[in-house]
């Protein structure tokens, strides 16, 4: 009977307990949508959360926060073009000045006293203190001085002087005679055939006593003439290296000219012979073929089949083999 009593009374407390309590509801969770972004939160959460009416500056731990979901986003589309690699773009083409090699030689006349290679043009300028050797470009431009003729007197006033003659050109090496002139003495016995780098340097004798050279694959030929001399076998005309050595005798005749490609040289009988006039022979002296009756005793420059080219003095002169017809050359 006391337990049934015991439990009434606590059954009425408990329903007046009840009823005086207030309804509370439950609270809607807000959240700042401009301040979450992709599913996270902001760092700063005091503008997160509101309770009904009032807001609240912190957040328990047992409420739970739905973040806002980002709306979807299209990926932007990517067009991938099947066109294949562009080529690059070459390089504009480069204009480079042309060095010397590049520059054309002149071709020359046949009979012609001066001398090309290398885009230079080679010749002897007799001037009027002294003879010098030049070289200078097709349109006469960039002329330079590389070999000056020497002049000089002796004690008791006599001068004495070189003349510069038959310049050749090979192998970058500028070839040419120096007659030695003094007092009365001069002629072949005196003059000498030079050898000279194209820029003026490394001078030096090649061949002694010779009046009149030639070269021809990668031989020097040449003629002597010692008037009185005793033995025979100092005048005809000789073959030997490009450096002068190992000189060998071809023929008895003074050539007084030459024609590589054909293996002929030129020469005359002089007028004290019956058989005077000008001859052409192989170069071992054979085949002697008499030309004209006409006698040029000159440098035979060029032959050919109605014309002679010869040098006379300064002057380059073309004639007919008979001498009826004869005109200077202008080159």
């Amino acid at each position: 009977m006391k337990k049934i009593v015991i439990h009434f009374i606590a059954f009425i407390l408990i329903a007046v307990l009840a009823g005086c309590t207030p309804a509370t509801s439950v609270p809607s969770v807000v959240t700042d949508s401009s301040s979450v972004t992709s599913g996270e939160f902001s760092e700063d959460m005091s503008q997160v959360v509101s309770f009904g009416e009032s807001n609240v500056s912190s957040v328990s731990e047992s409420q739970t926060l739905l973040p806002s979901v980002a709306p979807t986003q299209t990926a932007p589309s990517v067009t991938v073009s099947a066109t294949a690699t562009p080529t690059p773009t070459p390089e504009p083409t480069k204009t480079i000045a042309p060095t010397p090699t590049d520059i054309p030689t002149p071709v020359l006349k046949p009979y012609s006293l001066q001398a090309a290679g290398d885009g230079w043009i080679y010749f002897i300028e007799r001037e009027s203190d002294r003879d010098r050797i030049y070289k200078k470009r097709a349109d006469n431009s960039r002329k330079t001085l590389i070999v000056e003729a020497d002049y000089y007197e002796d004690e008791a006033g006599n001068g004495s002087y070189q003349a510069l003659s038959y310049l050749r050109l090979h192998n970058e090496r500028i070839y040419y005679v120096v007659y030695e002139h003094s007092g009365m003495f001069g002629g072949s016995q005196n003059a000498k055939v030079y050898s000279v780098k194209t820029d003026g340097t490394d001078s030096k004798v090649v061949k002694w006593a010779t009046e009149r050279f030639w070269i021809y694959n990668n031989k020097l030929y040449f003629s002597r003439a010692f008037g009185g001399s005793p033995d025979p076998d100092d005048n005809g005309t000789f073959m030997s290296d490009i450096s002068g050595e190992n000189e060998v005798k071809l023929n008895g005749y003074q050539a007084l000219g030459m024609d590589g490609k054909a293996g002929r040289f030129y020469f005359i009988v002089d007028y004290d012979s019956e058989e005077f006039g000008t001859y052409s022979c192989n170069f071992d002296g054979s085949d002697v073929t008499k030309l004209t009756q006409s006698v040029f005793d000159y440098d035979i420059l060029y032959v050919e089949p109605e014309w002679i080219f010869f040098k006379s003095g300064r002057e380059v002169n073309k004639a007919r083999y008979d001498r009826t017809e004869e005109t200077v050359v202008h080159e």
